[in-house]
C-alpha cells in the first residue's frame, strides 16, 4: 500500500509542476461600434513549434484559450462578415494570464 501512495504522490506532484508551466490567453472581441461579436473562430498558433490550438468567443464575445505551453504565440480571428485578424509575438508566461482584446473591422473574410 505505501508503494501505491508513493506513486500516486509521484504523479499528482509531476501533474502539478506540468501545469505551473501552462499559462493562458484570454479576452474579448468586439466590432467597430464596440458591440460583442459572438462565435469568432481563433486559431492559435505556438511560434516555436508551431503546435495549433483553437477556441471560439461565446455569445458574451469573450474567449478563453488554457493550459498552453509558456512562449509566442500567433492568434488568427475570423467571422464571417469581418476582416481577418492577426495578432503576432503574444507572449505567454508560466502561470500566467495575458489578455487579447481586439476590434475586427467590417468587411469580408476567406476562411483558411
Amino acid at each position: 500500500m505505501t508503494k501505491v501512495r508513493l506513486l500516486a504522490g509521484m504523479v499528482l506532484f509531476s501533474m502539478a509542476c506540468l501545469a505551473q508551466e501552462r499559462g493562458t490567453i484570454t479576452g474579448t472581441l468586439t466590432d467597430p461600434t464596440g458591440a460583442v461579436v459572438p462565435g469568432v473562430r481563433i486559431s492559435i498558433r505556438n511560434l516555436a513549434n508551431n503546435a495549433a490550438y483553437r477556441s471560439a468567443t461565446t455569445s458574451a464575445g469573450e474567449y478563453t484559450a488554457p493550459n498552453l505551453p509558456a512562449g509566442k504565440y500567433e492568434m488568427v480571428f475570423e467571422a464571417n462578415g469581418l476582416k481577418r485578424l492577426v495578432q503576432t509575438d503574444v507572449e505567454v508566461g508560466v502561470s500566467q494570464t495575458v489578455r487579447v482584446d481586439a476590434t475586427l473591422q467590417i468587411g469580408a473574410t476567406a476562411f483558411r
